[in-house]
This record gives C-alpha cells, sequence and structure tokens, in this order.
C-alpha cells in the first residue's frame, strides 16, 4: 500500500497546484490597475517562495505580461525588481543581480527614489559577494539617486556604506557614513538598525590605528539598544567585540568577562551557522591567556580552536592563532611545537 499512498499523495498534490494557478488567474482578472497588479503578484509570489519558488516566478510573469511597459515602465519594473527580491531573499546572487539590472532599465528616471534602491539592493548583492569595492560603488550609485529628504532607504544605504568601508579598512569613513544614519534610525525608532550604527562605528574604532578607546563607549550603547529591541544576537555580538577591544587596550580582566560572558551563553555553541563566532572567542582568549601568563589555559584554547579552524578553512584566524601559538610553546620551553 505504501507506493500506492505515496503516488496518491503526489496526485493530490499536483492537483492542488493546478487548482492554485486556476484560482491565481482568476484574481489577476479582477485587478483593475497596474498597480492592483503589482500588489497583487508581491502578496501572491512571496506567499510560496518556499515551498514553490518555481511558482513565485510564475506568478510574476503572468503579472508582468499584464502590464505594458510603453504605458506603464514603473509598474513594470516594480514587478521585475520583485523577481529580484526573491532571488536575494533565497541568496541567489547572480540571477537577484540579473533582475535588478532588467528592472533598473526599465524604471523610468524620474522615479529617482526607485532607481536608488535597485542600485542599494545591488550594493548589497555584490557585498555577498565578497566584491567590496564594487558594492560601495554602487551604494554611492544609489546616494546619487535617492532624494536627500528620503528618510528610509537614504539612512540604510548610509549604515550599509558604514559597514563596506569598514571592511576595507577605510575606518574613518566608515565611522562617517554609520553617523549620518543615527538621527533617522532615533527617530524611527528602528532599534535594530541604531544597534548596527552604534556596533559599525563601535568595530571601526576597534580596527583603528591606534585603536580608539571609545570604541568601548559605543559597543555599550549598541548592547544598550540590543538590549531594548530583546536582540540576543546582537548583544552576544557585542560582549564578544568588548572583550577584543578591552584585550587591544590592556584591560585583561574585563576582555576576561566578556569573552567569558559570550562563551557561556551558548548562544554560538549550538548551531554550525555559528562556527566563525566560536573561532573568534577561542582565538581572543588564548591570547588573553598568553598576556595574563596562563600557559595551561591558553594551552587549553590553541587546543579548542586551531583544529576547528584549520578545518573550516578559516585562514585569517588560522594566521592569527597560528602566531600566538609559536609564542606560546616558545615561553613553554617547547621549541619542537613552536
Amino acid at each position: 500500500m505504501k507506493p500506492y499512498a505515496t503516488l496518491l499523495l503526489f496526485v493530490s498534490s499536483l492537483l492542488s497546484y493546478s487548482q492554485d494557478t486556476t484560482e491565481i488567474l482568476r484574481q489577476l482578472d479582477t485587478c483593475q490597475t497596474n498597480t492592483a497588479i503589482k500588489n497583487w503578484a508581491v502578496q501572491n509570489s512571496r506567499a510560496h517562495l518556499w515551498e514553490h519558488p518555481e511558482f513565485s516566478h510564475f506568478v510574476l510573469a503572468t503579472a508582468l505580461s499584464r502590464v505594458n511597459p510603453k504605458q506603464d515602465s514603473l509598474m513594470y519594473s516594480k514587478i521585475i525588481g520583485e523577481h529580484a527580491i526573491l532571488h536575494a531573499i533565497r541568496k541567489e546572487t547572480d540571477s537577484n543581480l540579473y533582475y535588478i539590472d532588467k528592472a533598473l532599465a526599465h524604471t523610468p528616471h524620474k522615479d529617482s527614489t526607485n532607481i536608488g534602491y535597485l542600485y542599494r539592493n545591488k550594493g548589497v548583492a555584490y557585498n555577498q559577494k565578497d566584491q567590496f569595492n564594487r558594492a560601495i560603488e554602487e551604494q554611492y550609485n544609489a546616494l546619487r539617486w535617492l532624494p536627500y529628504t528620503d528618510s528610509v532607504y537614504r539612512p540604510l544605504t548610509y549604515l550599509e556604506l558604514g559597514k563596506l568601508l569598514y571592511k576595507i579598512d577605510n575606518n574613518s569613513l566608515s565611522i562617517s557614513y554609520s553617523e549620518k544614519a543615527i538621527p533617522y534610525f532615533e527617530k524611527m525608532e528602528d532599534y535594530h538598525d541604531l544597534c548596527a550604527c552604534y556596533n559599525t562605528i563601535g568595530l571601526a574604532m576597534i580596527n583603528s590605528s591606534p585603536i580608539d578607546p571609545r570604541c568601548i563607549q559605543m559597543e555599550h550603547m549598541s548592547r544598550r539598544v540590543a538590549k531594548i529591541a530583546g536582540d540576543t544576537m546582537n548583544i552576544n555580538n557585542n560582549n564578544i567585540n568588548l572583550g577584543i577591544a578591552h584585550l587591544q587596550l590592556g584591560n585583561l580582566d574585563s576582555s576576561a568577562y566578556y569573552l567569558h560572558k559570550a562563551e557561556n551563553t551558548g548562544y554560538y555553541f549550538k548551531h554550525d551557522r555559528f562556527v566563525e563566532q566560536r573561532l573568534v572567542i577561542w582565538a581572543n582568549l588564548l591570547g588573553l591567556y598568553l598576556k595574563k601568563k596562563d600557559y595551561e589555559k591558553a594551552v587549553y584554547y590553541a587546543d579548542l580552536v586551531y583544529p576547528v579552524a584549520k578545518e573550516n578553512e578559516f585562514n585569517f584566524i588560522l594566521e592569527h592563532v597560528t602566531a600566538s601559538m609559536v609564542d606560546l610553546y616558545a615561553e613553554l620551553g617547547d621549541m619542537t611545537r613552536a
């Protein structure tokens, strides 16, 4: 009976899918304007995104066929842009970029807000591809198009630039753009992005040479906002950043407090996607106990971090850990391992 039951379930799924298609087309026929078609397409395509992504794109393609680009290029481009958003949500970056460019080609120049929005999304996509300079270029394109009065996409673009410029070690400009976004997010009570602003400023200050001691204040500000938002992930990230900052400033006891706080939450040890955070905690605890000359604990964290960093090919972390281990075993007189 089992094969027949499976077949019946499969046929039932196909019939349901067919019925959905018929109903979708019936609903589309009731839309009287291009704006209504676009809104209907967005709602119905996103409803099927995870279980039937191909159906979501069918919905959008069907809606697109009902809009004449010569008569309403704005709605036409917005439906194409929704294709891009679906690919972005599923982290299909190349397809996302393809549809963004297609949407840009149809967006009328008078709609500078939508053009700016598309360029911003293009920058986010290049960031996901680790093409940071291209991502920065696209965010600057976004700012050229977005009106100065825009209070939604402009601050998000400032914040995105802050994050990107930190990644290429342009710390002063990273701080500048992140600071520009703060008043907007405060006014909107957008605590998630406000937290990200303070955190980005803190990271850029930690990354500065020499380290800017104000980074401690910024990370505490970020942590305070994260608590208001109930954002556990950012609170834990702030603990890591505070531990690193205090370590670089020579405040070893404070560093130990925050790094162990991050380690003991268990947050980063439940899921494989947080392996990098675990390695960062362990690598800094290795450096901390090396500075405190507590070699037993240093060896403990060296043994934890090295094999996992090597297995997962986190070469940047591995480089720093290896340097610490050379110093550690030299201190222990084990020149063979050093």
